[in-house]
């Protein structure tokens, strides 16, 4: 679980306000403390089983699992999905047989409110994916990750979600378990001027139009730029697309781990249909880009990524509905 330390921030809210809920007895709090539903156990037991199930090691006619007795939600349903697709299915006491099945649903604070990560692992495989909720439905907001030592194409078939995902989402990352782990939410952030982060409180990182600066000036005074890009967004957009994603995969190529890094700047300035829109959108940008780096073997330490957003525009300094991407190089180094 540790290459699951990512920092979520606002990449969580995807395209039509995806969400996610907590996968025990509790509900999931939203953003303004409110409650918005319990989860669906079984949709998403029955979403992990189905990459799960694309090893061909573990066919339902060949494969007798083991569990432990069911004591929460989430558990019931796992056993509930593996009865009904035909698996055997013994009830043990503890980690015993060849397959046995550990599972987890653990809760993460982040900026919208408490989510939730939801793994399962059968000998070295193992399939964790985020969901939350909003509106009454379970959605996922972010990829499959896959960690297995053979590595198989997964037809994964998101419909059942009765939801449009972005691409970006709706998707299977593949770790090799002989490879570098892959990094993908909660990452503890670089330390930032004027901030102290608690085991108990996530890094908070002031809004870059609030304080006319970046959260990591202190730091980039001993780097310099080599190159600057802005990726523009569609209006109300955090879909990455192919152009701004090639740009980065380039960008990936040229860095070299031991001098550089990373600045990214998520923006968004002016209207807005969504609500609390412009720091959504500023924030999730910025997640996205992010993680496009990180999928293209950029080290997420060498990645430093903020927002900066408003009502109005501040066109001197930042692009409305886009992301500043800037390369930089300890000095001294060529």
């Amino acid at each position: 679980m540790d290459r699951l330390n990512k920092r979520l921030g606002a990449g969580l809210f995807v395209a039509g306000l995806m969400a996610m809920s907590a996968g025990c007895s509790i509900a999931s709090k939203n953003a303004n403390g409110g409650v918005d539903s319990v989860p669906n156990y079984e949709l998403i037991a029955e979403n992990m089983l189905d990459v799960l199930a694309a090893d061909e090691r573990l066919h339902y006619t060949n494969t007798t699992f083991q569990i432990t007795q069911p004591e929460t939600p989430f558990a019931e349903a796992l056993y509930n999905q593996l009865n009904e697709r035909g698996y055997g299915v013994q009830l043990v006491s503890g980690d015993v047989g060849a397959n046995f099945i550990r599972y987890e649903a653990r809760p993460l604070e982040t900026d919208q409110g408490t989510v939730e990560l939801y793994s399962m692992s059968v000998r070295d495989v193992t399939v964790e994916r985020q969901y939350w909720v909003m509106d009454g439905k379970s959605v996922p907001t972010s990829p499959v990750t896959l960690t297995t030592d053979v590595v198989r194409e997964v037809d994964l078939d998101d419909r059942l979600f009765e939801a449009e995902l972005d691409p970006e989402i709706s998707r299977v990352v593949y770790v090799d378990t002989g490879a570098p782990e892959v990094v993908l939410i909660n990452k503890p952030a670089p330390v930032a001027e004027g901030f102290v982060n608690t085991p108990s409180e996530p890094v908070r990182l002031r809004n870059v139009y609030d304080i006319r600066k970046s959260n990591f000036a202190s730091v980039f005074k001993q780097y310099n730029n080599v190159s600057r890009v802005t990726l523009v967004f569609g209006n109300d957009s955090l879909t990455l697309g192919n152009r701004n994603r090639a740009i980065l995969h380039k960008l990936a190529r040229e860095i070299n781990p031991e001098t550089d890094i990373i600045s990214i700047i998520g923006c968004s300035h002016g209207n807005t249909a969504l609500q609390s829109g412009n720091q959504l959108l500023a924030e999730g940008r910025a997640q996205r880009v992010t993680e496009s780096l990180m999928f293209a073997g950029v080290k997420p330490d060498l990645i430093m990524d903020e927002a900066c957003w408003a009502e109005g525009y501040w066109d001197d300094v930042a692009p409305r509905r886009g992301v500043l991407v800037t390369h930089k190089r300890l000095k001294g180094e060529s």
